[in-house]
C-alpha cells in the first residue's frame, strides 16, 4: 500500500512527522534494550565478546534514533529555533557535524561517539 498526501505538506511538517517516526522507533529500541539488559543476558555477555558489543551498538543506536527525533521534532515547529542551536543540542558530535553539512560519514562502529 503506497501512502499519498492529499494535500502538499510544507517542510516543518514533514520534519515533524519525521520526527514522531523517529520517537516511535525509539520507544521499540527501548524496549528492545530493556529485554536484551535481563540478569541472564548480560552474564552471558561477559563470555560473549561479540554479545557485548551488539549491545554497546543497540546503546548507541537508541541514543542516534532519539537525537534525531528531538532535532527534527524542534526543527518541525512551525517557527523552528535557529539551526546552530538545535545542532548544539545534538548529544552525538558526529552526527551534529554531519547534520550541519559538514563532511564526514557515519561509522558502524565508534566507541568516541557514545561519549563524544
Amino acid at each position: 500500500m503506497t501512502a499519498r498526501a492529499d494535500e502538499p505538506v510544507d517542510a516543518p511538517t514533514v520534519t515533524a512527522r519525521i520526527g514522531a517516526e523517529l520517537h516511535l522507533m525509539h520507544e521499540r529500541v527501548l524496549r528492545l534494550e530493556a529485554a536484551l539488559s535481563d540478569p541472564a543476558v548480560m552474564a552471558a555477555s561477559a563470555s560473549a565478546p561479540d554479545l557485548f558489543d551488539a549491545l554497546q551498538e543497540l546503546d548507541q543506536l537508541m541514543q542516534a534514533t532519539r537525537a534525531l527525533a528531538d532535532f527534527c521534532t524542534e526543527q518541525g515547529h512551525p517557527t523552528p529555533p535557529d539551526m546552530s542551536a538545535s545542532l548544539e543540542r545534538v548529544p552525538l558530535n558526529d552526527m551534529a557535524s554531519r547534520l550541519a553539512g559538514q563532511p564526514g560519514t557515519p561509522r558502524l562502529t565508534d566507541r568516541d561517539e557514545l561519549f563524544g
